[in-house]
């Protein structure tokens, strides 16, 4: 009687994630107000958090918001990592305590970034109008947590080539209002303005947190307005499948290189991520 040993069926064996980045300056600008994170291009060597953030606030403002931004993000999330303190502060809201441990490592990175970067703001005149949305993902087992605000956008491709946006993004759109503006204010002046965002406002931070369930052969596109504000999600998909049998880092960059030549004259950032 021989002795087989025992192997593990695919299934049975974690998911892994690999990724890839690119970014492009926009024209005539004198700095990227872009700016990302991504923890490993494998998420079999450790943990895998990546991020986006598109800063704003004219000037050097964006640039150093979404810097700041992204470092102390990195920075929260890495010392939940490494003194395993995942767990969302008490003295902020009780009820975040019951969300998976990860969801409160991520929301707790974000209102970090979001104070630091409203303490500059007040504390520098010249960077008072500096601000940048913020899109964040983490996997856990076959999940994958997200926090965002403003229209940095995650969109998840499944298996079966559909693609769906995951988050939503935080602009004034007249058609949902029903706000009384001043004589003399039309509220379609406002539109796309954003109502949420790291850095100074009028009201609380309030982000949009949840998960998803994540297959093998998925793929995930996180990226700025600077893409997705010039392809749409189909052509994004069909970019993606065309591109799986190269690396996924030509993948990225023609995601870019397309989203330049529809006219895209902002910057560009896309992080992108196949599920295996």
């Amino acid at each position: 009687m021989f002795n087989w040993l025992k192997r593990k069926t695919l299934k049975d064996e974690p998911l892994r994630i690999i990724a890839a980045t690119c970014a492009h300056m926009g024209q005539d600008r004198k700095m990227i107000e872009d700016d990302h994170l991504l923890s490993l291009q494998d998420s079999s060597k450790g943990p895998f958090y990546a991020a986006v953030a598109d800063g704003m606030g004219g000037h050097d403002g964006g640039g150093i918001a979404a810097r700041s931004a992204i470092r102390t993000f990195a920075d929260t999330v890495s010392q939940a990592v490494i003194e395993n303190q995942w767990r969302w502060p008490p003295i902020w809201h009780d009820e975040e305590e019951t969300a998976p441990l990860i969801l409160q490592a991520l929301k707790r990175a974000l209102f970090t970034a979001d104070i630091r970067i409203t303490k500059l703001a007040t504390r520098n005149p010249n960077l008072r109008d500096m601000g940048t949305t913020f899109s964040a993902i983490a996997l856990e087992g076959n999940q994958l947590h997200f926090v965002h605000v403003g229209d940095t956008r995650l969109y998840h491709i499944n298996h079966q080539h559909e693609i769906q946006l995951v988050t939503t993004d935080h602009a004034f759109d007249p058609s949902e209002q029903t706000l009384v503006f001043p004589s003399g204010h039309d509220a379609e002046n406002y539109k796309g303005c954003l109502t949420q965002f790291l850095g100074r406002k009028a009201y609380p931070l309030a982000p949009q947190c949840g998960g998803i369930q994540l297959s093998r052969g998925d793929f995930l596109v996180l990226c700025s307005d600077g893409l997705h504000g010039v392809l749409t999600p189909d052509a994004m998909k069909d970019m993606v499948f065309k591109m799986s049998n190269r690396s996924l880092a030509d993948a990225a960059k023609n995601l870019v290189q397309a989203a330049l030549y529809k006219g895209s004259k902002d910057d560009i950032t896309v992080v992108l991520c196949q599920v295996l």
